[in-house]
């Protein structure tokens, strides 16, 4: 048996054409190499935080066999050894950019876009644990996945220059197959058995390994979630696709007034948000981004956003669920603002994680609003975020549900940053949850028109929308 490798994906994009290109990387190898590949180009992972991957490929051979140079999870000597390859999983970043156009700063590699530069690393390391994730949801297991960043215009000198350590997960646009297994032997080295001169390569346990079409079901899991989807769910997404916001009163409203759906629980005013966020990305090109303090509801909103096939790109059009806790700790991440005073700014600033979050949550809230107050963020701050944390906390408009149950500082600090306008809110009236003390979002917009509020209620179905004019 010869190394069969199949190809699945819409073949009508720049990632399939690149599946076809390691598809022929693949094709170079020894021809007594036997197995099977499978390359998916542009999967999409229903259900998780980054639903969207370039390509992910799974292989399983028997009898194959290679010399590389690697070390192995028993030392750490690098030198020529014969590895046996038994299976693997890799995940593959693709990145079309002028090397002008990437940038490492430490350990973080960054592509610019038109709208400012975004972290490739953690795009890279979120879709691997993705993956893992959607693996263990429905298999109960995942393979150690191998994650690499396929810089396609881009030399192995300009790698070189770029770093001059060895240990990274970059591929150049030309490599070999050896490269790569190299590449995925720095990430994790091989199993060495004891008294053995030679390595082997598994990203399934051996415990698994028995199992002979585990890969199989891997990749199938990729093609059957969409025609399994039950019926109620396709009527909800059909509805949700719909255009609304042209038949719609408080359409004009949109991008230049606060918009207020107003309704009691059961009146549809989260599935009303979704749609118009639906509608703004599919048919006006925007980036919306629904907010929540329901953990529930935006596991749910994901799967649905995944099934519906909305771009989950950088630098385009796009719908994206988060948490309200996660997106203010990307604020707080992005300003570089630390309970801690003595730490240096620029330092902070490069932080990928903050240890103490959760447990000083409205400390940092009072940090984030008394550095607003005081004048220590600026507009030129705001902007220099937007752009160096573009695919996190830039989006064209934010869409908040359940806005009666938020804080009064978290919605001061969305005013300041985003201003109004930028806001289409859900406002549940008496539903509260996380306090006592209903926020009131009309409180501290200063209104143009002179018109009784209550001229400015639109009655649909139960809900109510209202519309405010502002001065900025």
């Amino acid at each position: 048996m010869a190394l069969q490798i199949t190809l699945k994906g819409n073949t009508q994009t720049n990632e399939y054409k690149d599946a076809l290109k390691l598809k022929e990387i693949f094709e170079k190898v020894d021809s007594q190499f036997e197995g099977n590949i499978l390359i998916h180009s542009n999967a999409t992972l229903f259900g998780q935080k980054v639903k969207d991957v370039d390509l992910i490929v799974l292989a399983q051979f028997t009898r194959s066999s290679m010399t590389i140079q690697s070390a192995s999870h028993s030392d750490n000597v690098i030198t020529n050894r014969k590895c046996w390859l038994n299976n693997f999983c890799f995940c593959i970043e693709t990145k079309h950019h002028n090397p002008r156009d990437i940038r490492l700063q430490g350990t973080t590699l960054s592509v610019k876009y038109s709208s400012g530069w975004s972290d490739t690393t953690t795009q890279s390391e979120e879709q691997k644990y993705s993956l893992k994730n959607f693996f263990e949801d429905r298999l109960g297991y995942s393979p150690y996945i191998y994650n690499f960043i396929w810089l396609c215009n881009l030399t192995q000198n300009n790698i070189d220059q770029l770093t001059n350590n060895y240990a990274n997960n970059y591929l150049p646009s030309e490599f070999t197959f050896q490269h790569l297994i190299e590449q995925a032997c720095i990430q994790r080295p091989p199993f060495q058995p004891n008294g053995k001169d030679f390595v082997a390569l598994s990203s399934i346990a051996k415990d698994r390994n028995s199992d002979p079409i585990l890969i199989q079901k891997c990749f199938d899991l990729f093609e059957g979630v969409k025609i399994a989807v039950g019926e109620l769910t396709r009527k909800k997404i059909e509805y949700i696709t719909n255009q609304i916001l042209n038949t719609q009163q408080y359409a004009k409203a949109i991008g230049n007034e606060l918009v207020v759906i107003s309704g009691r629980a059961g009146t549809g005013k989260t599935i009303k948000i979704l749609r118009i966020a639906c509608d703004l990305a599919l048919n006006s090109g925007r980036r919306c981004l629904i907010l929540t303090y329901n953990h529930a509801l935006a596991s749910d909103i994901q799967r649905m956003l995944a099934l519906i096939e909305i771009p989950d790109t950088v630098d385009g059009h796009t719908v994206n669920i988060m948490t309200l806790h996660k997106f203010f700790y990307e604020l707080i991440l992005g300003f570089g603002i630390s309970t801690e005073p003595e730490q240096e700014k620029e330092k902070l600033r490069n932080r990928k994680h903050i240890e103490d979050y959760i447990s000083n949550y409205e400390k940092y809230l009072d940090l984030l609003i008394d550095y607003i107050n005081s004048g220590l963020i600026e507009d030129t701050d705001i902007q220099d975020m937007m752009l160096n944390r573009y695919d996190t906390v830039n989006w064209d408009y934010i869409l908040i549900d359940e806005s009666q149950d938020w804080e009064e500082r978290e919605k001061e600090i969305l005013y300041r940053i985003f201003t109004p306008k930028r806001l289409i809110i859900a406002d549940g009236v008496d539903q509260l949850i996380r306090s006592q003390n209903r926020c009131n979002w009309i409180r501290g917009v200063k209104f143009t028109k002179t018109t009784d509020q209550r001229q400015l209620l639109f009655p649909v179905n139960d809900n109510y929308f209202s519309r405010f004019n502002f001065v900025a």
